[in-house]
């Protein structure tokens, strides 16, 4: 996602921060979660995520977690621009 302001990313770790920790806490089909910055562009920020599976892990627990509910409009606020993709892991590497 691309946010409009360095004070937004400022804005976006603190919300995010305390989401990490639930999800590192509580969720055991989350296999990563993280947060990343671009080295290129300051304004940039990546949120990188593993599950064990789509449908249970992600969809059901992660997504409907009360602090997902809590996060979601936060970042809405900052009206940054999100695009993301998703992926089926190939075993190929590590992460």
């Amino acid at each position: 996602m691309t946010f409009r302001r360095s004070e937004d990313v400022e804005i976006f770790k603190a919300a995010f921060a305390p989401l990490a920790v639930v999800v590192k806490e509580n969720e055991a089909g989350t296999l990563s979660y993280g947060l990343a910055i671009s080295d290129k562009d300051p304004l940039m920020v990546l949120i990188f995520e593993r599950y064990v599976d789509k449908d249970d892990a992600y969809l059901r627990v992660h997504r409907s977690s009360k602090s997902f509910q809590v996060f979601r409009p936060q970042l809405a606020a900052l009206k940054a621009n999100i695009s993301g993709e998703s992926y089926i892991e190939s075993d190929l590497g590590f992460v």
